[in-house]
């Protein structure tokens, strides 16, 4: 899934990426969805887990008919074969398509080493704060989903609703990230806020019906902000260390994903402290996030020297509301 959604990056133009906002998302909840009714009437695992990997296994039928990375296949120094795809997607629209014979400067990829192109000022923070965010949405996301033994539904019921409930806030992801007052920033941190807020206010609601739907409106949040937070993700790194920063990112998302049956378990004697550990993390997330540069309607950066360097402002980044407006005038 991972590598599935840095090489949709890279491959949609600026103005698509909003879609891989949405519709993996939504495809998501469609099988978290369908999982019940198949749980339900297969209940031994092992016939069960058979069934989810045939579906699975799917995948392989197309993955010999996708096309690499242009861009990935440019940084690498592999520029005739990134002309393919590209004369080949332009051919389709009907435009045409530089000349692989061009002259100009190929981005290359830098010869310095992951760790020190990471650890460059221009990253470091947004690295650090970007696998926190991981961390935090995965602890919340995969520990509400386990959190249905703890509802007032059976496990099959709360495991449906939970998907349903999800699908609108996920189609709600592209219109506000790619709405001018809004963006990747405003959209997950809003998210945070909103998530965060509606589990604390849960545990304070003593009307068991109010104190449901606050629940999972606060839970819908939390999945738009882990929509959002794979686009903009992938947006914040440039290409030459991309797929590696993402999976380490990725790797703190395992860590949270590990951590949240630990809360699950006190949620079983203490809803309440179970739900306050859940939301703090990702409150502390919506605030770090306002500190990231946006990324709507730019162009993913090749290098670590292109990082918003678009609109003549070399080596700028966006104004975030924790930069100075001296900063922002350079």
């Amino acid at each position: 899934g991972l590598v599935a959604y840095i090489w949709a990056t890279e491959f949609l133009a600026t103005t698509k990426r909003g879609v891989m906002s949405w519709l993996p998302n939504v495809t998501f909840s469609i099988g978290q969805i369908l999982v019940s009714p198949l749980a339900y009437t297969v209940p031994n695992w092992r016939p069960f887990l058979l069934g989810c990997q045939g579906v699975v296994l799917t995948g392989l039928l197309y993955s010999c008919c996708l096309r690499e990375s242009p861009q990935w296949l440019a940084v690498v120094g592999r520029r005739e074969e990134a002309y393919k795809p590209v004369a080949a997607a332009a051919a389709e629209e009907n435009v045409r398509a530089d000349d692989e014979s061009s002259d100009g400067e190929e981005p290359q990829a830098g010869e310095r080493g992951f760790l020190s192109e990471i650890c460059d000022p221009r990253l470091r923070f947004r690295f650090v704060v970007i696998c926190f965010n991981w961390f935090s949405i995965s602890f919340a996301f995969y520990g509400l989903s386990m959190f249905s033994p703890n509802l007032p539904f059976s496990v099959y019921v709360a495991n449906a609703v939970s998907g349903l409930v999800a699908v609108p806030f996920y189609l709600m992801a592209p219109i506000l990230i790619d709405a001018k007052w809004c963006g990747r920033r405003g959209a997950i941190s809003g998210s945070y806020f909103v998530g965060s807020g509606c589990l604390f206010a849960s545990n304070a609601i003593s009307d068991e019906t109010l104190s449901l739907i606050v629940y999972y409106v606060g839970n819908g949040a939390l999945s738009l902000a882990f929509a959002v937070l794979y686009v903009w993700a992938a947006e914040l790194f440039p290409t030459t260390i991309r797929a590696r920063s993402m999976s380490i990112q990725s790797m703190f998302a395992r860590l949270g994903a590990m951590s949240s049956p630990f809360v699950v378990d006190i949620g079983q004697k203490n809803a309440a402290l179970a739900l306050l550990i859940f939301a703090t993390p990702c409150a502390i997330c919506g605030a770090l996030d306002l500190c990231l540069p946006e990324t709507r309607a730019r162009k993913l950066p090749n290098t670590t020297d292109d990082i918003f360097s678009d609109d003549g402002e070399s080596e700028s980044e966006p104004p975030s509301p924790c930069s100075s407006s001296d900063d922002e005038g350079k």
